[in-house]
């Protein structure tokens, strides 16, 4: 009886961890509004906003993570939820992917800062940038923006699922993809591949847990 009660109260003192949500890939028209559902509140939404024509505009209640510019164009942002629902209202014509996690620290929600691999010249390939949290169980985000809207198709790196992969939007592809870490470590994703040759660039992303 003691040892029942000993292990139910082990269970409530373990953390149940960040979880994937839901995602979803638009491509915005200026002054369309666009919203993700089937949230909770306080879950965290990622936000990536891919471009050919300028770093995109950082929408109204997000925050900054990291833009990218040169031959192609990016914005990181996130907003937490306050309810079952998150709404941005487009400012110009962009490819966005919005990916909500649960559980994820509302004070420091980055474990630790973004890292990036934004070369020039086209190809097929490319690598993301290694992180290396600090904390155990955070939750990587491998992310990529390709110029051009041509992709028929595309490989994400090993051991990530694919959040969502759009095809679309002002000539760029957005993929958001993730994976959960158990111990703090360096965590060095494969590459990402894609059908026809054009620029590209990586944001990796480690959220901390609640």
């Amino acid at each position: 009886m003691i040892l029942a009660h000993w292990h139910k109260l082990k269970e409530r003192q373990v953390p149940r961890g960040i979880t994937f949500v839901t995602s979803s890939g638009f491509s915005t028209v200026t002054g369309t509004d666009y919203t993700l559902t089937g949230l909770q509140s306080g879950d965290f939404v990622l936000c990536q906003q891919s471009a050919d024509t300028g770093v995109p505009d950082l929408y109204t209640g997000f925050t900054n993570i990291k833009t990218l510019s040169g031959t192609v164009d990016a914005r990181w942002s996130y907003i937490f939820s306050t309810g079952t629902s998150v709404t941005f209202t487009g400012t110009e014509q962009d490819s966005v992917v919005l990916a909500a996690f649960r559980s994820v620290n509302s004070t420091t929600p980055l474990d630790v800062a973004s890292t990036s691999n934004h070369p020039s010249g086209t190809r097929t390939t490319l690598t993301p940038a290694s992180i290396t949290p600090v904390t155990d169980g955070c939750m990587i985000c491998a992310c990529i923006a390709i110029d051009d809207s041509d992709q028929t198709s595309a490989t994400t790196p090993t051991g990530f699922t694919t959040a969502t992969a759009f095809f679309g939007g002002d000539d760029a592809t957005t993929i958001v993809t993730y994976k959960l870490q158990t111990t703090a470590t360096t965590e060095s994703p494969s590459a990402f591949s894609w059908s026809a040759s054009e620029v590209a660039g990586t944001e990796t992303i480690a959220l901390r847990p609640a």
